[in-house]
């Protein structure tokens, strides 16, 4: 096993900036790195867990979080979720885009929340909730129709948390959305087309996409309720583009609809 030292300096040269902070808490390394006009978050390894620009930190570096706030464009939520904060990334695109709407933030480590407040410019605040627990946890708990766009981001050093693809996990999911709720989730690899986590999902989630990124990463978005036309989605990721600095619409060209369930 690699050592600490030896650890910070292979990312430090893997990002090619300077590690402008560095921690460890029960889970693994937290490293934040700044290369030009970019920091990066990483847990230890040459993945990174969130990347902004520090000139306009709201704007989505990744192309999978730019296919997340797609999801923006189907829906106007009253209320948001997002379980895995990492550097909040993401968090800043929605804080931007939907300045007035709440958003219930929850994160599983309680260093990785203060890092983000320290060096990524996360200020919790009336509309911003952060809570550390475990998303396991949580989402028992959680009352049933209780947000309207739910993103699920977690992920470990070098990959996702297996938790995302379980069948326990879509139907807590399903069960805390409101009835035109959508569930928008990252994903590393998704199953093969054979694999009854398609049928968990078309079954709890009539309306089905799909978003291949050039990370390789998948990005589902899924709502119980039925989509808007195409018209009005193609106007509000046009509006999308204009408030987050960000080309959407060659990632809406790319969304694929999944068809009916199987039998069993």
């Amino acid at each position: 096993m690699r050592g600490i030292e030896e650890t910070w300096t292979s990312i430090k040269h893997y990002f090619g900036g300077h590690v402008v902070h560095r921690s460890r808490d029960e889970w693994g390394d937290i490293l934040v790195v700044d290369n030009r006009h970019l920091r990066v978050m990483s847990f230890g390894s040459a993945f990174e867990q969130s990347c902004i620009d520090l000139r306009t930190p709201h704007m989505p570096v990744h192309e999978y979080a730019r296919a997340m706030l797609l999801s923006l464009a189907f829906t106007t939520p009253r209320h948001m979720t997002l379980l895995g904060l990492g550097g909040g990334a993401l968090v800043s695109s929605l804080r931007h885009a939907l300045p007035d709407c709440p958003l219930q933030v929850v994160e599983l480590r309680e260093e990785v929340a203060q890092v983000a407040q320290d060096y990524f410019g996360l200020i919790p605040n009336e509309r911003l909730m952060i809570q550390i627990e475990d998303a396991r946890q949580y989402l028992r708990n959680a009352e049933p129709a209780s947000t309207d766009l739910l993103f699920s981001d977690m992920y470990y050093s070098a990959d996702m948390n297996p938790f995302q693809r379980q069948k326990k996990f879509i139907q807590h999911c399903q069960r805390v959305l409101t009835d035109d709720g959508w569930l928008v989730i990252n994903y590393h690899r998704l199953p093969d087309g054979d694999d009854p986590f398609f049928n968990w999902m078309r079954q709890s989630f009539p309306t089905l996409y799909t978003c291949a990124t050039g990370s390789g990463n998948q990005v589902v978005l899924a709502s119980k309720g039925p989509c808007p036309d195409v018209a009005t989605v193609r106007e509000k990721t046009g509006e999308l583009e204009m408030k987050l600095g960000a080309r959407l619409m060659p990632l809406l060209l790319k969304l694929e609809k999944l068809g009916e369930p199987k039998d069993k």
